[in-house]
């Protein structure tokens, strides 16, 4: 038996090919969660479905025998709708248990996770609009009309790194927008959340939710409100300010435990199995929300210090699967 690992092809028609350690070609797509090339899957046959997007038929269905589980990689909703909607159709078609149901990754946009889960006691998550405005002053006038609170962060749909998005304090700052395109395309506007400690550093956590459950996988800290992957230089260079290991220990011993209800409510809502949460919990549980999505890196080593955190998420997606698709790797 086999279970079936969808990805797709962005609605840009866009894909890279790159070379492998032997030398062939092979395809590489983004907005996925890239299960299928990091979880051992053993004795079990993963078989790799490509979904496209808008600027070509799909083929027919075809795989070798009816599947026992359909594992959605597919995991943009801001680039990745069309191959989304087809997947949601293969899976209707196919009819076997879905991680990550492709109807449920479609509703985490930021504006509508925002809208979702800003309600849950004990989470706040920052008002966040989807907009298109024509030019940087409209941007403003957006802002304004619609009662958002400065400072207000706007970044590109679809992309995830610190150079698709700036911070507006006001109107002061229109010349930060001229870095981006006003072509028609979509962006984020979302109200900032002063997240900085007394001394002024800024601490993000990822939460990966497997099954229901949250896992810490790591604690990033920076000056600065832009933190991510990159941050992992100023990181080394403070230990002041705690290690990866002491960081993620003191965060599951400390906090998680009092935010524990309000991520499983989390997960609930989203109807996601498998995805990360990027947040900031209080020292009491709450829980200002970031992004909460299944296209971030979960299982990627970035720091030899959470190597037995990724280790841990491995083994429970692996339980997981199994569980739903009534296989075993071994």
């Amino acid at each position: 038996m086999a279970i079936l690992c969808t990805f797709g092809i962005n609605d840009k028609g866009v894909a890279a090919v790159r070379p492998d350690e032997q030398g062939q070609m092979r395809l590489h797509v983004d907005g996925s969660c890239n299960v299928l090339g990091i979880l051992d899957f053993g004795r079990v046959q993963a078989v790799p479905y490509l979904l496209y997007g808008p600027n070509a038929k799909q083929p027919p269905y075809s795989f070798p025998g009816k599947p026992t589980l359909i594992f959605n990689q597919i995991s943009d909703a801001d680039s990745h709708p069309v191959a989304l909607q087809r997947c949601e159709e293969l899976c209707h078609h196919v009819g076997v248990p879905v991680i990550n149901p492709p109807e449920a990754v479609l509703k985490t946009t930021r504006d509508q996770v925002a809208e979702y889960l800003h309600d849950i006691p004990g989470v706040r998550a920052p008002r966040t609009l989807r907009v298109a405005p024509a030019s940087p002053a409209e941007v403003f006038d957006i802002i304004e009309s619609e009662g958002l609170d400065y400072p207000v962060i706007q970044r590109r749909t679809g992309e995830h790194n610190a150079r698709s998005m700036v911070l507006l304090h006001g109107r002061k700052d229109l010349d930060k927008l001229h870095v981006f395109p006003f072509d028609g395309r979509d962006f984020y506007l979302t109200e900032f959340v002063d997240f900085s400690d007394e001394r002024g550093v800024f601490y993000k956590h990822r939460i990966v939710m497997v099954d229901g459950e949250p896992m810490p996988r790591h604690v990033f800290f920076n000056n600065d409100w832009k933190v991510n992957s990159s941050c992992v230089g100023f990181m080394k260079a403070h230990p002041e300010f705690g290690t990866p290991a002491a960081n993620l220990d003191a965060l599951e011993r400390e906090r998680l435990p009092k935010a524990g209800e309000a991520l499983k409510e989390i997960a609930n809502r989203l109807q996601l199995d498998y995805f990360g949460v990027d947040c900031q919990i209080a020292p009491d549980g709450e829980i200002l929300l970031f992004e909460a999505n299944a296209n971030m890196n979960m299982m990627v080593d970035v720091l030899p210090e959470i190597s037995d955190r990724i280790q841990a998420i491995k083994q429970r997606l692996g339980a997981m699967v199994e569980n739903r698709s009534g296989e075993r790797f071994t």
